[in-house]
């Protein structure tokens, strides 16, 4: 093969793996169910339990072959969006029973800030129906819950 010949081939070659890597991030595997965006809002005490985490749990069927679970952090203003298989997808259609989970410390193994009383998908936090389109969740509010301290604020 000569030089330029060469040359347009690895630039084709490298063409054709950028189009395929591309296209390949954007669409949609198999094995995945559709998702419908969701959202809500949690505060505990009046407050936003900030990095708490809200998991929906299937009542029946799995979601998809690899059994997962919709879910979302929590952020400093208490709000919410699910997602399953990339960031605020949301949730497939269906029945679910929601827990939350507030570590202490996100960054390794630490207790539950609430004592692990809303974490059993067995008594769940609340049961909800995802349903085709668009899903706002009802608000959560706690009141009177027990709540462990967290790790210190950094100041910056």
């Amino acid at each position: 093969m000569t030089r330029p010949t060469r040359r347009a081939s690895s630039t084709l070659f490298l063409l054709t793996l950028a189009v395929a890597v591309h296209s390949g991030c954007s669409r949609k595997e198999s094995w995945q169910a559709t998702t419908y965006p969701a959202w809500g809002t949690v505060t505990i005490n009046g407050q936003p339990p900030k990095n708490a985490i809200i998991t929906l749990h299937p009542k029946g069927e799995p979601v998809d072959i690899r059994h997962s679970k919709p879910y979302a952090m929590i952020d400093s203003n208490g709000r919410y969006k699910l997602q399953t298989y990339k960031l605020a997808d949301g949730a497939p259609a269906g029945d679910y029973a929601m827990t939350l989970h507030w570590l202490v410390d996100r960054t390794k193994p630490s207790p539950d800030r609430l004592g692990g009383i809303y974490h059993n998908p067995d008594n769940p936090l609340m049961e909800l129906t995802i349903v085709k389109g668009k899903n706002q969740l009802p608000p959560i509010d706690l009141q009177g819950v027990k709540v462990l301290p967290g790790m210190p604020e950094k100041t910056q």
